[in-house]
């Protein structure tokens, strides 16, 4: 995996943490925290947690398919988007048919 791949990956699972959180336990939270927001290696976070190097990896693996899980059943990151975008469409422009849409959205429950 080039450099760029792991960017999106870091990326796209923290964005996925910061919706999805609550559904972690406290472990897995501050794990996935030393590993992608600290960008801890599994060394760094073995000598912090006294753990051994497979379970922190099995744990990251395991939250990051509960994350994957919770985003295929309730779609918060793609509602997400899908609401910046209509978002900067009426910044542009401030038509009545993109405020409309901008408000059934929003009345909708995102």
């Amino acid at each position: 995996m080039n450099n760029l791949d792991k960017l999106k990956e870091f990326e796209e699972i923290n964005e996925l943490l910061e919706l999805y959180e609550p559904f972690l336990t406290s472990s897995q939270i501050d794990i996935m925290h030393q590993y992608y927001h600290f960008n801890l290696s599994l060394a760094e976070i073995k000598e912090n947690k006294n753990i051994s190097r497979a379970a922190i990896d099995d744990c990251i693996k395991k939250s990051i398919q509960k994350l994957i899980d919770c985003e295929n059943k309730l779609h918060l990151k793609t509602k997400k988007h899908q609401l910046e975008e209509l978002i900067l469409k009426v910044k542009e422009n401030p038509n009545m048919e993109n405020i409309e849409q901008l408000e059934r959205m929003i009345k909708n429950g995102i």
